[in-house]
């Protein structure tokens, strides 16, 4: 099996491993049909384990090689990678302005605003999706 993925043009590689990937995601993800009540700590622990994979992939994917590659920086290698994560989260602050509160959207009180969320708008959404 290997040695035909190896012998293939490696556009047809990408394309074979881009289909691969995109499976196993539809069907971790297919999960939700036939189960339509989860405990709810299930879910949290599933929510801390996909935080803790993305936190190790930046860690590994982003930082440790940004370090590595601002060895001359001396004590101060942590400069870009810092930069690059305190960059990001204030672009996602800044996106995230103007959208509703999760914790607003799911609290006790607010039963009617859930079942009317998804019919709503949101204020920034204009229809308007020309360039």
């Amino acid at each position: 099996m290997f040695e035909f993925f190896a012998g293939l043009n490696p556009v047809y590689q990408a394309l074979l491993a881009g289909l691969f990937t995109w499976a196993m995601t539809a069907v971790g993800a297919a999960i939700v049909f036939p189960c339509r009540n989860f405990n709810r700590r299930l879910l949290n622990t599933m929510l801390g384990f996909a935080a803790g994979i993305m936190l190790a992939a930046s860690v590994w994917s982003l930082l440790i090689p940004s370090m590595e590659l601002s060895g001359e920086w001396g004590s101060l290698k942590w400069v870009p990678g810092g930069n690059r994560i305190h960059s990001r989260g204030r672009i996602n602050c800044r996106n995230r302005q103007g959208a509703p509160s999760p914790a607003y959207r799911f609290s006790k009180g607010n039963s009617r605003r859930n079942k009317d969320f998804m019919a709503e708008k949101h204020p920034a959404d204009s229809g308007n999706y020309s360039a």
